[in-house]
C-alpha cells in the first residue's frame, strides 16, 4: 500500500464520507472537475484590476476599486488571493464582476474559499450575486444571491435568495461566523423533477453539509452580471477570497470531495497551513 499523503474528513448526515489519498495505486490522485464548468477564478494574478477565468470560457472578472466617484482604491492583492479589507462609510464595497450570467436551468454549484477577517460583519456580507444590473453607486438586488446575515433574525448564518426582483424565496443555514481559519463553501442546487415545483439547495462548509432545503426555481431572465464578493445591495465581502468556481450543474458528493482537496492544495501552495478545519 502506498504512503498516506493526505486525509480529508468530509461529513454530513447520511452523506458522511472519508476521502483518503495514497501515493501508491490505491486510488487516483484528485483533479479539478472540468465538466459543466462555467467559470473558474483562481485569483492568482497578484496585481492589476482583472481576475482571469482559468476555465477558458473567457469570463474574466473586473475588480471594482471602491464605490462611487470618491473611492479610488487599488485592488488589494495578498498572498492567498484578494482582500476586501478596504472600507468606505462603514461598508465594505470592493467586489468583482463579469458581464455574464450562468444558465442554471440544469442546476448549479458555487464554490469559494474564504477567510473572514472581521469579527462582526456589517449586517450582511456577501459572496455571490447574479443580477440584472451592475452599478458602482446604486443598490443591486440580484435574482440569485448568497450572503451571511448578522441581524440575529430569522437566523445568524447563510441566506440564499432566488428571484429577488419577482416573488423572492429565501432559505437559511445557521453557521457561526469564524475568523480563525480559511473555509471552503460549496453550494449546490438541483432543479425539481415534475410534478415537484421546487428544487433542492444544499450548503457545505469544509465538506460538512449544513442540510438540504427546498427553494423556488431561480429565474435569471434579464440577469447580465455575476458578482463575486457581493451578495446584497452595496455590501461586499468582509475578508479574503482565494478562488471561486461556478458550474451549471449540481456536482456529486464525490466531485465536491475532489474539489475540496484541490482547493486545499491551492491554499497550501500559497502558504496556508492546514486549511479547512475538520
Amino acid at each position: 500500500m502506498g504512503q498516506l499523503i493526505r486525509r480529508v474528513a468530509l461529513g454530513g448526515g447520511s452523506a458522511s464520507r472519508l476521502l483518503t489519498l495514497f501515493s501508491g495505486r490505491a486510488i487516483p490522485a484528485p483533479a479539478w472537475v472540468t465538466h459543466d464548468l462555467w467559470a473558474s477564478w483562481l485569483l492568482d494574478e497578484g496585481t492589476g484590476d482583472t481576475a482571469a477565468d482559468s476555465s477558458g470560457n473567457g469570463r474574466d472578472l473586473t475588480l471594482e476599486n471602491g464605490w462611487g466617484a470618491g473611492d479610488t482604491w487599488d485592488p488589494e492583492w495578498v498572498a492567498e488571493g484578494l482582500s476586501w479589507a478596504k472600507q468606505s462609510g462603514g461598508l465594505c464595497r470592493q467586489f468583482t464582476w463579469t458581464n455574464a450570467a450562468p444558465n442554471v436551468s440544469a442546476g448549479y454549484t458555487f464554490e469559494v474559499a474564504f477567510l473572514a477577517t472581521t469579527g462582526a460583519p456589517y449586517a450582511r456580507t456577501g459572496l455571490l450575486n447574479v443580477a440584472p444590473t451592475y452599478s458602482p453607486v446604486d443598490d443591486i438586488s440580484g435574482d440569485l444571491f448568497l450572503h451571511y446575515f448578522n441581524y440575529g433574525t430569522p437566523v445568524i448564518g447563510w441566506v440564499l435568495v432566488h428571484n429577488q426582483s419577482g416573488t423572492p424565496d429565501e432559505i437559511h443555514w445557521a453557521w457561526t461566523y469564524d475568523t480563525a481559519a480559511w473555509h471552503l463553501l460549496q453550494l449546490t442546487y438541483t432543479p425539481p423533477v415534475a410534478p415537484a415545483t421546487q428544487g433542492t439547495a444544499e450548503l457545505y462548509i469544509d465538506g460538512t453539509s449544513l442540510g438540504a432545503q427546498l427553494i423556488d426555481v431561480p429565474d435569471l431572465t434579464g440577469c447580465v452580471n455575476t458578482m463575486l464578493g457581493n451578495g446584497w445591495p452595496r455590501v461586499g465581502w468582509w475578508g479574503r477570497l482565494a478562488a471561486g468556481r461556478i458550474f451549471t450543474v449540481a456536482l456529486s458528493v464525490a466531485e465536491l470531495a475532489a474539489e475540496e482537496v484541490m482547493f486545499a492544495s491551492l491554499l497550501e501552495g500559497r502558504g496556508v497551513a492546514s486549511p479547512f478545519p475538520e
